[in-house]
């Protein structure tokens, strides 16, 4: 009977903390188009791009789109190798055990202790033991949503964390793209000044023969014997570009900076142009960029846990523990 009693009782104080901790609700983040709005307050923008839009999107693998099997094994060699990519996925994995670690603080916290002493007494010759075990149930009721702010602080941050990484990861691949087309630029630059070294050559082959057939002058012969020069410096101007370039692109790659690199002799067929559409759309889809409102987030939420710190905190405990007879003797000792 008497437990059927308490129910009523257990009931009513279930329903009461569920609508306490429902009135307590974190407050929303600022929305992206309050943020816009504060800080152009003045500034009207279209709601797409007045030029005609003309092809597809980019696209995450827009490596892929180049057709170029060598391409995308070198990017994926630097992704795999570079070490600032490494160490951003190494902060990605930081953050998210952070985030577990600030849920944990939402759960019951469990500790247990169990401990002995032993003493001997001179004076009665006898050996005294004492042993303690004890364990407890500590759970700190969020009532202010102080732990949920800081819970949603830690998610924002591994957020920023995962874009941080993605947009590193982009970032490294369009520099192999970049250096990769530079590589093959200057090889056909190499061409081009080996192709002028040898017309030059002809040239010059000619402008002896009609000199000396007395249809030419010297003059001649010695102006294009300066072009042929001018040709080979120009040749080696191009083979020291185009080894520094196979070098910064294996430095990116990991490898050691050797130019040794085997590079393509033309270009591949370019993609169509991507479709346009509002600058701040492409800001949007920088990875960056939307890190960065995540780290905004993330500040918000620590201020408002930091905010909700200063109110009082409610909690549940339940402990248990059971000590020796000896002890539990002398605790009781009476001595009036």
């Amino acid at each position: 009977m008497r437990s059927i009693a308490r129910f009523p009782l257990l009931l009513a104080f279930g329903f009461g903390s569920a609508a306490l901790l429902a009135g307590c609700a974190l407050k929303p983040p600022p929305a992206h188009d309050e943020v816009l709005q504060q800080a152009l307050p003045t500034t009207p923008l279209p709601p797409a791009w007045q030029a005609a839009s003309a092809g597809p999107t980019v696209g995450s693998a827009w490596v892929r789109t180049f057709n170029d099997a060598q391409l995308d094994a070198i990017v994926a060699e630097a992704i795999t190798h570079n070490t600032d990519l490494r160490a951003a996925a190494a902060r990605v994995e930081v953050a998210q055990q952070s985030v577990i670690v600030a849920g944990a603080a939402m759960k019951p916290q469990i500790g247990a202790q169990l401990g002995g002493r032993s003493t001997y007494d001179h004076d009665s010759g006898g050996a005294n033991s004492t042993t303690l075990a004890y364990a407890g149930v500590a759970w700190e009721l969020d009532v202010w949503g102080r732990l949920r702010a800081q819970t949603a602080s830690a998610e924002y941050g591994a957020q920023a964390a995962a874009l941080d990484y993605a947009w590193a990861r982009e970032s490294l691949a369009a520099l192999v793209a970049k250096s990769w087309f530079l590589c093959i630029e200057s090889r056909q630059l190499l061409a081009l000044a080996e192709t002028s070294v040898a017309v030059y050559a002809e040239l010059l082959k000619l402008v002896n023969a009609r000199r000396a057939a007395g249809k030419d002058s010297d003059l001649n012969v010695a102006v294009v014997t300066a072009k042929l020069e001018s040709a080979h410096s120009s040749v080696e101007a191009a083979r020291r570009t185009f080894g520094e370039s196979r070098r910064a692109l294996e430095t990116l790659l990991g490898r050691y900076p050797a130019a040794e690199i085997a590079i393509a002799p033309v270009f591949g067929a370019l993609p169509g142009p991507s479709g346009a559409s509002v600058p701040s759309a492409l800001l949007e889809r920088r990875a960056d960029i939307v890190a960065a409102e995540r780290v905004v987030f993330a500040a918000f939420r620590q201020q408002e846990s930091a905010e909700l710190a200063l109110l009082p905190s409610f909690g549940l405990s339940l402990d248990a523990g059971r000590l020796s007879n000896i002890l539990t003797s002398l605790l009781s000792l009476n001595p009036w």
